[in-house]
């Protein structure tokens, strides 16, 4: 079975809305041992007339998502379910009462939805609190987590209080965080407002804060009892916000196979146009891969685990978006930088492009690594251009390699001094590959057009001009399709 297609369920129900039980997986599947589970259980599908259903096994978590028109009021009515429940398998999830939900929002989907998603909770008979932070990645603090539990217990919440979020993946992450340290515990759930949420972010338990020297540094699982999400979310995002969901999604396309790839290419136009059936096809797959994936390694206990090859992109992507986080402080405490240190006006450059951004860098890492084709390069580039994702100008970074290189040392995949990247030959190939330091400062010197080392004339190409064209990313039109083949003398000379 494809990863990314999950098995289907028939149903006598025509609407989303007719729910009878918490969760139709069955007893024997809703398991919450520590125990990874087969590829083929981990998700079950259910389409509707009006909205999609997919039922979760994680191996430690089992919960619905929901695409639905009303998604609060179908989260109110799920989690009345839970109420009491007593069967050994729905331990995890059990709800006592009084029902209290506190939604956190950010002040951008407080004031989008906040009203009409309370409407709905209140109706359902709730009671409803709600907490707002500053939108943005600046959020994601412990001082932002540490202001959210004191207003918690103000609040008078408890352990079976919900924590509800309202937003992407930043307030997801946030809410799952505080949900896990509040009390040592307390409920949550996700109502995904954003792409990159719903096709990533809120799926898996991972939730995290930042440290100024690094993105999630600090962690935790948490899985919510359910997600929720409006496919008219979606559709209110901004093209920045939009494109930034769809670079994930282009992560796990190429991740799961040749059929998801081959699909998401011929797609990419109805998925610029957000067209709703497509949209919809596209959450389904990706959720449906990443749960195969997290349920044979819900916790990342093995070594090496296979949940790693999730960051695929993410390495580069992660230092991008701290680097350039922190010249854009800089700039905002300076009327000048230092023209040796950054030469234009600096801006942080959100998640979603950055991702983009490390997954041209590894793919052309790979050719040296894994054998990668430049076919493969050529196809992945192709993709992200399509879905208006294209190569960054590397002046985005400055010219401080010691910096850019610090940032990557504090990734939580170093090993020995030396960082663990997903290199892919094909698609739906990734290995986990460890890349020495000198030679992943040979290709960020290359890419950043700094002069290489005389030892490190060919880290991919026989010379200079097929250095230059595999390792620096195009500088104009002419030259994307001119990415040659791999030398057959190619060396690693370390």
């Amino acid at each position: 079975m494809d990863n990314s297609s999950p098995s289907s369920m028939n149903s006598n129900m025509n609407t989303i809305d007719d729910i009878d039980t918490p969760n139709s997986l069955d007893d024997s599947q809703a398991s919450t041992s520590r125990e990874s589970v087969e590829l083929d259980q981990a998700v079950i599908r259910q389409d509707f007339e009006d909205g999609l259903r997919l039922d979760l096994n994680l191996g430690v978590a089992a919960y619905p998502v929901f695409l639905t028109s009303k998604p609060a009021a179908l989260l109110a009515r799920y989690l009345e379910g839970l109420i009491g429940c007593q069967t050994a398998e729905r331990q995890a999830l059990r709800l006592n009462s009084p029902k209290h939900i506190i939604l956190l929002c950010d002040e951008n989907t407080a004031e989008l939805f906040g009203i009409e998603v309370e409407t709905q909770l209140i109706t359902a008979g709730w009671k409803v609190d709600a907490l707002t932070v500053p939108a943005g990645e600046g959020a994601k603090t412990l001082a932002t987590a540490e202001q959210i539990c004191e207003a918690l217990a103000a609040l008078g919440a408890t352990r079976d209080t919900v924590l509800c979020s309202l937003g992407g993946g930043i307030i997801s992450d946030l809410a799952g965080f505080v949900a896990g340290i509040y009390k040592r515990g307390m409920h949550l759930a996700h109502i995904s407002t954003s792409l990159v949420g719903l096709v990533d972010a809120s799926v898996g338990g991972k939730t995290a804060v930042n440290l100024p020297t690094g993105k999630n540094l600090i962690g935790l699982y948490k899985h919510p009892l359910a997600i929720v999400s409006d496919p008219y979310f979606v559709q209110q995002l901004s093209e920045e916000d939009y494109v930034c969901g769809l670079a994930e999604a282009a992560k796990t396309a190429i991740l799961a196979g040749e059929e998801f790839t081959a699909w998401m290419e011929q797609s990419a136009d109805a998925l610029l146009q957000r067209d709703p059936d497509t949209l919809r096809e596209l959450i389904a797959r990706c959720i449906s891969f990443k749960a195969s994936i997290v349920a044979t390694d819900p916790t990342e206990d093995n070594e090496p685990s296979a949940r790693l090859s999730l960051n695929y992109g993410h390495t580069l992507g992660h230092v991008i978006e701290t680097v350039t986080a922190h010249y854009a402080a800089l700039a905002e405490h300076s009327e000048t930088l230092d023209a040796t240190t950054h030469a234009t006006v600096p801006a942080a450059i959100p998640h979603g492009v950055a991702i983009a951004q490390g997954m041209r860098f590894e793919a052309r890492i790979a050719m040296q690594f894994v054998e990668a084709s430049a076919d493969f390069v050529l196809r992945q580039d192709a993709l992200l251009d399509a879905l208006r994702l294209p190569a960054l100008d590397s002046s985005i970074m400055g010219e401080d390699l010691s910096l850019i290189a610090e940032t990557f040392y504090r990734d939580k995949k170093v090993t020995d001094n030396d960082l663990r990247f997903i290199l892919l030959a094909n698609p739906g190939a990734p290995e986990i590959v460890t890349v020495p330091r000198e030679a992943l400062l040979d290709h960020l010197r290359a890419w950043l057009n700094m002069p290489l080392k005389k030892s490190s004339a060919s880290i991919v190409g026989a010379d200079s001009e097929v250095q230059n064209e595999v390792q620096s990313e195009p500088q104009s039109e002419a030259r994307k399709n001119e990415l040659p083949t791999k030398s057959a003398k190619q060396e690693n000379e370390l």
